[in-house]
């Protein structure tokens, strides 16, 4: 289909069709039909859509004229029902923890950040070896919480095109300090000195660190805004775009050890130190922002 210009998503023996006018997700779609005939498949005649500009495919809503993703109704229904009993429980089994943890990952196609909050699952996961064998729920609580507070708040559509003006954020880190740059704006800061809680950790959470108070500092400026970071950490990167990172150390210290260094730092805003460290470190960071 695709060496014929089709384009085609094909997920197992789900197929979705998509073009840009009627007549070409028509051609797509006979060609389709008369290929899976050709060789033999039968086709599920209930399930087939004609060309229309909203359709479900994988219990996703997809809307081409509005631009949306939505989770399909009687699907979310089921698992905010599915999340109400695992909330009430005190253990899980390893199936069960599995089957939970799929629904939530479709779910996250459409939720932001849904994934963050799918990785703590997949942890508890890996402990046991057993399908039958169980585990306590308790560290898992606060993700049930966030899960359901998205569905209820009925948080369940994405725009598939993002026209929001972008904002760039330039961050760096190394082992003794990071800093970031945005919009003629910069910080500084030496792990040792200003989070020394950070000072002995790995380069990949100081270089996640760097974006977190990046985040902090102009948060409040990229409203309605798409934000792009620009990192030269590729663990960084990669653990910002998925939401999640497989290390447990990592994640925990996401969740739980940059908040509270964001807390440390709203409440000091600045260590004392740091308007020296400035002064010192002032002509190679303006220096390094002039090359950006």
């Amino acid at each position: 289909m695709e060496r014929r210009g089709f384009n085609v998503v094909v997920y197992l023996d789900d197929f979705l069709v998509i073009g840009e006018t009627f007549n070409e997700c028509r051609d797509a779609y006979n060609a389709l039909i008369n290929l899976l005939r050709r060789l033999g498949f039968s086709v599920n005649w209930k399930k087939v859509c004609d060309p229309t500009t909203r359709l479900t495919f994988l219990g996703t809503v997809i809307d081409t004229v509005a631009g949306t993703l939505s989770l399909e109704k009687q699907k979310m229904s089921a698992l905010i029902t599915c999340l109400k009993q695992y909330m009430a429980r005190k253990r899980a089994s390893r199936r069960q923890l599995e089957s939970l943890a799929g629904k939530l990952v479709w779910a996250s196609n459409v939720i932001p950040w849904g994934k963050t909050h799918v990785r703590p699952i997949f942890n508890a996961i890996s402990t046991l070896k057993k399908a039958a064998h169980k585990c306590k729920l308790d560290s898992l609580r606060r993700d049930f919480l966030w899960w359901n507070k998205w569905l209820i708040a009925g948080n369940n559509t994405r725009l598939i095109w993002d026209f929001r003006p972008e904002c760039r954020v330039f961050t760096v880190s190394s082992v003794f300090a990071g800093g970031a740059f945005h919009n003629g704006d910069w910080y500084y800061t030496n792990w040792e000195q200003d989070a020394p809680r950070l000072g002995a950790s790995h380069i990949n959470v100081k270089e996640l660190a760097a974006i977190v108070l990046a985040a902090y500092r102009w948060g409040h400026l990229w409203s309605s805004c798409r934000v792009i970071v620009h990192t030269d950490s590729e663990v960084a990167m990669h653990i910002l775009n998925k939401g999640a990172s497989p290390n447990h150390m990592y994640h925990v210290r996401l969740r739980q050890q940059l908040d509270e260094e964001v807390v440390f730092w709203r409440s000091q805003l600045f260590a004392p130190s740091t308007k020296s460290t400035y002064k010192s470190h002032l002509r190679a960071y303006a220096k390094f922002c002039a090359e950006i």
